[in-house]
């Protein structure tokens, strides 16, 4: 079940009666430290909708499942369709067969990601994930660039990774105790024995098909579990309230077990805020890109939409969530988006326009001359009032509609009437998201009128012939100068570029010549230059090691050197070889950088 439940200034909610058991069953699938995965296409499984995955671990079947049902696993995974670019390390449920192993990709439906590490730095092929020795659970891409981390290397005793049955990443130490895990760092999914702690939040994708975190989220803060979506103010779209007196609720229901959210006060008996339908299988509750918060299940061949979370406190439908058609968009029922033709907008994406609109003329400040505040009959707002917005109280309506052209941040403002126009609340918004069409029987919510910022494209015209007539000639002289002379610049840069380069390209090839290394291998093998060994006039020096060998990487700080230059040098040193002087073994010169790579050997002295 899911718990709502109040502790002294803060809300828990948890998914799940139970806490997460303290030491795990050692018959999930785990890997110990100094472990490593690639990301290779040597042992993936391709789905009917182009999305791949490459399983690092898979439990067999997921906690109370059978055969031919959803499991858990953890790996790669890049959705369709895959460019084999964008693939995020995470947790994500794959259908099984009857044999415990992922179901034929032609006939399954596509895996859904429950978490992932990775949301907005996704990696390409042969992108490496490392359980180090000192506990650590790095990702790096395919030049070994540092992506993201467990940052459990410092002060803990790691001794591996194991994947719960409840679909819960652990990374645990000599007695089976988590040391850290994937439930304390949400994405957009509550699981079975979940907790959403005040401080983090569940943050929805920018769409359904681009899975970096968008401008929607869902947070727990004190008393109430609240929606916000945009930022720099944030816009509140939803709020469940709990009352401040309650107790934790222990988990005392019986199995099968629903996913419900509970409050007890002890002035009254148990009182039920969210309960959704019985489990038969496994479920999650996924923050959607729209404002949505759904309980999905499995029947046995697909994931159903099971219950809609925020029912109880969104009534009015799918328009009345924040995202229901984008940004401009004005939703009419029934997923009916369409562009408002008053303000001179379009789809973003014709074919999808419920991703929302774009203006025709962007909003410039710089001349209040060319705005207007335009008026959309007939439509509402899902916050009108709420967070975010500058509220002016007792102003008329054309105040209200000029603080908002004089504001440079506002983009719609918002008139309820009192008595008349002249006698009102007025309420300026910096983002807006989409609008409701309401029937044009229907009185307006709050009896508000809503007016949107835009340029004024007659004003633009009138004024765009009269500069184009001024000034003609001499600003088509200024431009013909202009260009004439930036040509001349990057024809002479070109050729003193080429020339330098022939001269570089002809010494790096001379026999002699040490390897040539690209300043990113010797950033990577010495730890991004993290390990100093000493410093002289001309330049630090910097411990590092390629394969078993150590080396020691002298970064040069005078760079006033042509490239030619550098690399004669290195020729000549390169090629001197004797018993008592340390073998140069490589150099870098790429763009600024010029370093020298040698053998180092170790002081006998420790």
């Amino acid at each position: 079940m899911m718990l709502l439940s109040a502790v002294p200034g803060a809300i828990i909610l948890l998914v799940g009666g139970s806490l997460l058991a303290q030491c795990l069953d050692p018959t999930l699938p785990a890997a110990n430290t100094s472990s490593s995965w690639t990301n290779s296409a040597d042992d993936q499984i391709r789905y009917g909708d182009g999305s791949i995955v490459r399983v690092v671990l898979l439990l067999s079947h997921s906690h109370g499942a059978s055969s031919d049902d959803a499991a858990f696993a953890c790996g790669f995974f890049c959705g369709a369709p895959c460019d084999r670019k964008s693939f995020l390390f995470g947790v994500f449920l794959v259908s099984t067969n009857s044999t415990g192993g992922v179901a034929a990709a032609a006939a399954a439906p596509p895996p859904v990601v429950v978490w992932s590490a990775n949301r907005d730095r996704p990696v390409r092929d042969n992108a490496t994930l490392q359980l180090s020795d000192a506990g650590d659970l790095v990702l790096r891409d395919a030049v070994g660039a540092f992506v993201w981390s467990t940052n459990t290397s410092a002060g803990h005793a790691v001794t591996g990774v194991r994947l719960s049955d409840s679909g819960n990443l652990v990374l645990f130490d000599d007695s089976g105790s988590p040391v850290w895990q994937s439930f304390d760092h949400p994405a957009d999914v509550l699981l079975p024995g979940q907790y959403l702690r005040p401080g983090m939040r569940l943050t929805a994708n920018a769409s359904a098909a681009d899975f970096s975190e968008g401008s929607l989220y869902v947070s727990v803060g004190n008393n109430a579990m609240s929606g916000f979506v945009g930022h720099d103010p944030s816009q509140l779209y939803f709020t469940a309230p709990v009352s401040d007196t309650m107790d934790t609720l222990a988990n005392t229901m019986d199995a099968p077990v629903s996913i419900s959210a509970f409050g007890r006060s002890p002035s009254s008996s148990s009182e039920i805020l969210i309960s959704l339908p019985v489990a038969h299988s496994v479920q999650y509750i996924r923050v959607e890109s729209d404002g949505h918060m759904r309980l999905y299940g499995w029947n046995s061949s697909s994931w159903v939409i099971m219950y809609e979370v925020l029912q109880k406190y969104i009534a009015g439908g799918d328009c009345e969530y924040p995202m229901a058609c984008g940004s401009y968009g004005i939703c009419s029922g029934a997923g009916n988006c369409s562009c408002p033709s008053e303000i001179h907008s379009s789809p973003i994406y014709r074919d999808r326009p419920g991703l929302g609109c774009k203006l025709a003329t962007p909003i410039s400040c710089r001349d209040v001359r060319g705005i207007e505040m335009v008026e959309l009959p007939n439509v509402t707002y899902f916050n009108y009032n709420g967070s975010g917005a500058i509220m002016r109280d007792k102003v008329t309506r054309s105040d209200c509609l000029s603080g908002c052209v004089a504001n440079c941040s506002c983009k719609a403002a918002y008139f309820k009437l009192r008595m008349n126009d002249t006698n009102g609340t007025c309420f300026l918004q910096s983002q807006l998201f989409s609008l409701h069409k309401l029937q044009t029987t229907a009185p307006s919510l709050y009896n508000s009128r809503a007016f949107i910022k835009l340029n004024n494209i007659t004003f633009a015209e009138r004024v765009r012939p009269m500069k184009k007539t001024f000034g003609t000639r001499i600003l088509v002289g200024i431009i013909i100068g202009t260009v004439s002379l930036l040509f001349s610049i990057a024809l002479l840069i070109r050729m003193r570029t080429r020339r330098e380069r022939v001269d570089g390209e002809n010494i790096e090839h001379l026999p002699g010549m040490p390897r040539k290394f690209s300043f990113e291998e010797l950033k990577v093998v010495t730890g991004d230059f993290s390990s100093k060994i000493g410093e002289g006039a001309s330049g630090t020096v910097f411990e590092g090691k390629i394969e078993d060998e150590n080396i020691a990487v002298k970064r040069l700080d005078s760079v006033g050197r042509r490239k030619e230059e550098f690399l004669t040098e290195v020729q000549t040193i390169g090629s001197i070889h004797h018993v008592n002087l340390v073998r140069m073994i490589g150099f870098c010169a790429e763009k600024n950088h010029r370093l020298l790579c040698c053998i180092y050997f170790l002081s006998l002295d420790g």
